[in-house]
């Protein structure tokens, strides 16, 4: 997968995450093409401008009925 790639599939993540936005995503391309994002390594994500990204995961969800259900869930939003 080519670094702008990786972005744009972060930059997906990241707009899923945020959907009280419907321009998240179009926002984020722009970023992305403008080159104001790079990928960050590491755990400080120093020197990281304009990064976007979410990881995915799955949780466990109950109903008002008392019914169980599974949802996506993203969490440790990043945007740096």
């Amino acid at each position: 997968m080519t670094y702008e790639e990786r972005m744009i599939e972060a930059a997906k993540r990241y707009a899923a995450a945020d959907k009280s936005d419907p321009f998240t995503f179009a926002r984020c391309m722009a970023h992305i093409r403008q080159g104001l994002c790079s990928i960050c390594v590491g755990e400080s994500n120093a020197g990281c401008d304009g990064h976007y990204d979410a990881e995915v995961g799955v949780e466990t969800r109950v109903t008002a009925d008392g019914n169980e259900y599974l949802a996506v869930a993203y969490r440790n939003i990043l945007r740096t």
